[in-house]
């Protein structure tokens, strides 16, 4: 199943960010698409990010539990730096040769990609957490 995810994820890549198509879209759609489950992630957050932070923190206990050990499908929340705060960013978890991957789609990259979780610091994100979808 883990290489058959990793495969299926790259479907995913290219897809465009646009302000009506972000990562919590991409987050659905997968979850959706290759899970079968339905994520009430709203796909736009109001507030600036202290309202994107505060309703996250609100709905992140109601939609996912926090988990130690990443498994294929599961959510990344990660944190991301901006002029006006900080910005929290979801993406989907791969795993190759034991180790995590990341689909996310990102203004800062203009569309979906794949990196490695490790890699992902160089782009300003700082991984917060594992999560397992109810």
């Amino acid at each position: 199943m883990t290489d058959d995810v990793f495969k299926r994820l790259q479907e995913y890549v290219g897809r465009e960010y646009r302000a009506d198509y972000n990562c919590a879209h991409l987050a659905r759609d997968v979850q959706s698409g290759l899970f079968g489950k339905t994520v009430a992630l709203p796909g736009a957050l109001p507030g600036g990010s202290a309202g994107q932070r505060r309703l996250i923190n609100e709905m992140r206990d109601e939609l996912a539990t926090e988990i130690s050990v990443p498994f294929p499908g599961c959510a990344v929340l990660l944190s991301e730096p901006t002029f006006s705060g900080e910005l929290l960013h979801i993406g989907t978890v791969a795993l190759r040769q034991g180790e995590p991957w990341v689909l996310h789609n990102s203004a800062k990259l203009g569309s979906a990609h794949f990196h490695r979780l490790s890699d992902l610091n160089q782009w300003g994100m700082q991984f917060c957490g594992y999560f397992a979808w109810k």
